[in-house]
């Protein structure tokens, strides 16, 4: 636990409370979802962390073939599709500029091997939204018939198909 201690996070709100929800989970010892840490090499420092949580989602028709270009989804008409949703990030202030997107890549590696279709983002707020994921990480805005989607997403995988 000390090396949370030590972590001081970016100077948001959004991390602040991130980093909370670690220190109040590992404080408990049950870590509810699953989490990954980033240390420094000689494993002494904290600079970051993501928590990811499976979900199911209905992709909206649309997006069917947005997501197929880079992941093949089995059937477009099931009522649920597999996703990962980005719960919490946050990266030390002692971490290099860029860091955060070598946690977002972590989080899209993670979701291309266990197979999700996306991974999906829920905005701290507004300004979070257009400028972190909509602008610099070039997330989707959920669609109609999107059902419950709050989230924003992002396609998981390489694009290996042609539009037809």
């Amino acid at each position: 636990m000390g090396y949370l201690a030590n972590f001081e996070c970016l100077d948001f709100d959004a991390a602040r409370k991130a980093k909370a929800w670690l220190e109040t989970n590992i404080s408990a010892g049950v870590l509810p979802l699953d989490t990954y840490l980033a240390f420094s090499e000689d494993e002494t420092e904290l600079l970051g962390f993501i928590v990811l949580e499976e979900i199911d989602v209905r992709v909206a028709p649309e997006d069917v073939p947005i997501m197929q270009v880079r992941h093949a989804v089995d059937d477009p008409r099931a009522e649920k599709q597999k996703a990962i949703k980005l719960v919490w990030i946050a990266r030390s202030e002692s971490s290099d500029r860029g860091f955060g997107g070598e946690l977002f890549d972590q989080a899209l590696l993670v979701a291309l091997e266990s197979a999700a279709c996306a991974l999906m983002v829920e905005p701290y707020d507004d300004k979070t939204a257009n400028e972190l994921w909509l602008r610099h990480y070039h997330l989707r805005e959920p669609r109609d018939g999107a059902d419950g989607w709050v989230c924003l997403w992002h396609a998981v995988g390489e694009a290996d198909q042609t539009w037809g």
